[in-house]
């Protein structure tokens, strides 16, 4: 269990290094289970009980914060945050399951172009939390562009309500103002 605290400090720090790291540190030292032909969970990661819960929470991290879909808030406030952190994948699609219904999403990733679509649940807001960049970004959602007015240094957040949205944005290293 200790991973499991280790991974939530890590991506509590927010920052990509840190984000890749989990990713890297869950290819190896899940390697072995994900690859066994028991489909389970494993005690431990080269032994002990080959049906156990201890080697589940990868899964909770995969969705939580590489496909990026997670509570924000009290369950009553039905509020989901959409934040996605890729590491060095150039795509990620899956089915969140939430306390408010299934979030199917995808993302990906070519050089500073990101594209994603995703579905927030009937009676359900989010706010869609997209990576910061080197300059300028365009981000076009639902068929609207959008032109930010200065360099996005820092994650860009939007307020979205439910439904189905898809979108992009890009990054324009060279427009720094």
């Amino acid at each position: 269990m200790f991973y499991y605290y280790y991974f939530k400090q890590l991506y509590d720090q927010d920052r990509p290094d840190l984000d890749q790291r989990v990713l890297d540190m869950m290819s190896e030292k899940f390697k072995d289970m994900a690859n066994s032909p028991w489909q389970t969970t494993w005690e431990e990661f080269s032994g002990g009980s080959k049906a156990h819960c201890y080697g589940m929470y990868p899964a909770y991290f995969l969705s939580a914060f590489v496909l990026g879909v997670r509570l924000e808030g009290p369950a009553s406030s039905r509020h989901l945050l959409i934040d996605p952190r890729l590491g060095n994948l150039t795509r990620a699609k899956g089915t969140v399951v939430t306390e408010f219904g299934p979030v199917p999403v995808s993302w990906s990733r070519i050089q500073d172009r990101m594209t994603f679509e995703f579905t927030v649940p009937k009676g359900v807001s989010a706010t869609l939390r997209l990576p910061g960049g080197r300059g300028r970004a365009k981000l076009v959602l639902d068929n609207q562009s959008i032109e930010a007015n200065g360099p996005i240094s820092k994650p860009l957040s939007i307020q979205l309500k439910a439904g189905r949205h898809e979108g992009s944005i890009v990054q324009h290293p060279l427009l720094n103002g």
